[in-house]
């Protein structure tokens, strides 16, 4: 028991960490307090952002120690009815902050130092953690970590959504952030990437993962507007269409149903279609 307790502890001790990162990242962000540089210490932020999600691949013996007792009890998958909610809703707490640090670090400060040579700019690294979870993300795979693969997914989705509107409610407003703006190329990759995960997600073995896959394509037709429309509906028309893998029929109509809505009424403010 005494080591179930020093693995309970060293737990919280990482989503209390990642937590108070999180919300450092988003109020220095919105200039509540000084901004941060991230930039030197991004590649560390996004192993510790893999090591989240409990991909031993991605973890060093020290991370591994620290996670080894969530990811053996969730060895049998988050989504099942038998695994103990509170444990679910710890590590979705850890991938949600996660998804606050990532998003709200995607730009460098005002006038930060350029990067040194052979640094990766945030966008960059952010679309290598993509690249890595989509390995991870197949519909056939219902690993422990389905469910919190896609939840930061989500979160990620969400957080964007709150970024790029409060941005364009200071350039309304003539005002600047202590932070660069997203621009619209590199919005436009994250976008484009997080789109396809989604896309892969929703059809997912694993009931939860589809349900933050849904909610993930909620934000992304709120922050694109009509613009989304056009990848969303023919990936929608394949697989209404499909013959050989019919599961993914009653995917598509779950999102359809949850997207529509918006797409008729969508943000005054969201971008039109090209």
């Amino acid at each position: 028991s005494a080591v179930h307790d020093a693995q309970d502890a060293s737990q919280e001790l990482l989503r209390n960490l990642m937590d108070a990162l999180g919300r450092l990242a988003k109020a220095a962000h919105r200039g509540e307090v000084e901004a941060v540089d991230w930039g030197a210490h991004l590649p560390l932020v996004h192993t510790r952002v893999l090591a989240v999600f409990g991909l031993s691949s991605a973890m060093d013996d020290t991370l591994v120690r620290l996670l080894h007792s969530a990811s053996a009890s969730a060895a049998s998958a988050d989504d099942s009815l038998t695994a103990p909610l509170s444990y679910t809703f710890k590590a979705l707490t850890l991938t949600r902050a996660a998804a606050r640090l990532v998003v709200h670090s995607l730009t460098p400060a005002r006038g930060s130092p350029p990067l040194a040579p052979g640094c990766k700019a945030p966008v960059a690294l952010f679309l290598q953690l993509a690249r890595n979870m989509e390995t991870f993300m197949n519909p056939s795979n219902d690993g422990h970590w389905a469910a919190r693969l896609s939840h930061f997914a989500f979160q990620v989705c969400k957080a964007l959504d709150g970024r790029l509107r409060w941005e364009r409610e200071q350039a309304a407003a003539g005002r600047q952030g202590p932070y660069e703006p997203l621009g619209a190329e590199e919005a436009a990759e994250v976008l484009a990437t997080l789109r396809q995960l989604l896309f892969t997600v929703a059809h997912s073995k694993n009931s939860m993962a589809k349900s933050f896959a849904r909610r993930g394509l909620h934000h992304l037709v709120l922050i694109e507007g009509a613009r989304a429309s056009g990848e969303l509906l023919d990936h929608s028309l394949a697989a209404l269409t499909t013959e050989t893998a019919t599961h993914q029929t009653e995917a598509m109509l779950r999102v359809l149903a949850r997207v529509i809505p918006l797409l008729l009424t969508a943000r005054p403010e969201a971008p039109a279609a090209a």
